[in-house]
């Protein structure tokens, strides 16, 4: 018993220790904590026909045909491929997310040896916790990282990543790599600098907390809790959103103000409570922000991702309510009246409500009471794209 007790330790150990040293490899930081993989968007067999790949030329050159669009001649005039409505600065974040969500080290396109899965794995985890910043952390990645738990920095070139050169072998110019937790970020200058700026600002609140007395882990901790909000909230509000605005368009003889936002919910989610520990702060605040842009007498329309009110639930269960939408928007959109309201989210709710004063307000028995039309453009509700009429 006592064998097969020291066998499943040694067993478990050189377990752990095989991870550790794949996740190193390469002398970079961590590649995080397998606990997620990757899924197929098609059934296999059923959806469509795997490639094989015994001859890679012919995969490659398959690719190269479907992405191949033609010589593209330089010149200043507006290229019909890019968005011009998206600052460019999102393609690189929105690398540096991708960098932070996945990490796949197993798929090629090169002769598969018999009896091994091409599959890929995600080596990180799906949380937005940086860890294509953090890599491992001071403990099993201590060559990140100065004293008070500070990233390692480049005091010789602020403006750069710590490069390997400067620690390991200040000799060798070709060991010039960068002390970082993704390789990836180093790639191009972009989101060199995006890395950057994250390590200087974690560095930031190292010196912040530090002089609020906190030490040790603890200090650490904070600080990486800190980062980790701001950068989250730059995803969820700042990023891929049309975020508490408000914009006029021309519809028919006059304009129509358009109000967008994500919108908020009632409670957070679990995942929003247990990832995003201030998103109800967020939350509320946006209410209010929310109550400003729709003030005035001219058309106004509502554009939210989460319902600013219950009325098109449908069938989703009451106890979830609070989770899908927010009622608490209900009293500023019957003051504040838009000509009508667009939100999605709900796929078990209704196409369209109407919201009616309860007369329990004041407000409620004002000479206009009738009720704001609200439609919920959810494709799995409609089953087809939405269009409005101004």
């Amino acid at each position: 018993m006592q064998e097969q007790i020291r066998r499943q330790n040694t067993e478990a150990h050189t377990h752990a220790s095989t991870m550790v040293d794949v996740q190193l490899q390469g002398g970079h930081g961590g590649q995080g904590s397998q606990e997620s993989s990757f899924s197929r968007l098609l059934k296999k067999d059923q959806d469509y026909k795997p490639l094989t790949l015994s001859d890679p030329d012919k995969v490659i050159g398959i690719i190269a045909h479907a992405i191949d669009q033609g010589p593209d001649t330089a010149n200043d005039l507006p290229d019909e491929q890019e968005n011009p409505f998206v600052p460019a600065a999102y393609t690189y974040f929105g690398q540096f997310v991708d960098h932070d969500l996945t990490f796949d080290t197993r798929s090629t396109l090169q002769t598969i040896t018999s009896g091994l899965s091409s599959f890929p794995d995600d080596e990180r985890t799906p949380r937005l916790d940086m860890d294509c910043l953090y890599g491992l952390g001071p403990s099993s990645a201590p060559y990140m990282y100065d004293e008070d738990g500070r990233l390692a920095a480049n005091p010789d070139k602020p403006f750069d990543l710590p490069r390997s050169a400067i620690r390991f072998k200040p000799d060798d110019p070709a060991s010039h790599r960068a002390i970082i937790g993704d390789p990836r970020n180093d790639e191009n200058s972009i989101v060199c600098q995006l890395q950057l700026a994250f390590i200087q600002f974690h560095n930031a609140m190292i010196a912040h907390f530090k002089q609020q007395g906190l030490a040790g882990a603890t200090l650490f901790r904070t600080a990486q809790r800190e980062v980790r909000f701001t950068y989250q909230m730059i995803v969820v509000t700042g990023a891929f959103e049309f975020e508490d605005e408000a914009a006029r368009h021309a519809a028919g003889n006059g304009t129509v103000r358009v109000v967008g936002s994500t919108g908020s919910l009632d409670r957070p989610t679990w995942w929003q409570r247990k990832n995003l520990p201030r998103i109800a702060e967020e939350y509320r605040r946006r209410i209010e922000v929310l109550d400003g842009l729709l003030a005035g007498e001219e058309p106004r329309v509502l554009l939210t991702h989460y319902p600013p009110t219950y009325v098109t639930m449908g069938g989703e269960k009451e106890e979830w309510r609070p989770e899908l939408g927010c009622k608490a928007m209900e009293p500023i959109l019957l003051r504040r009246r838009p000509t009508f309201v667009i939100h999605g989210h709900i796929h078990k709710g209704v196409p369209e409500g109407a919201l009616r004063p309860r007369f329990d307000r004041l407000d409620d028995f004002d000479k206009d009471v009738d009720s704001i039309p609200v439609h919920n453009v959810a494709y799995p509700v409609r089953h087809a794209i939405a269009t409005f009429d101004l």
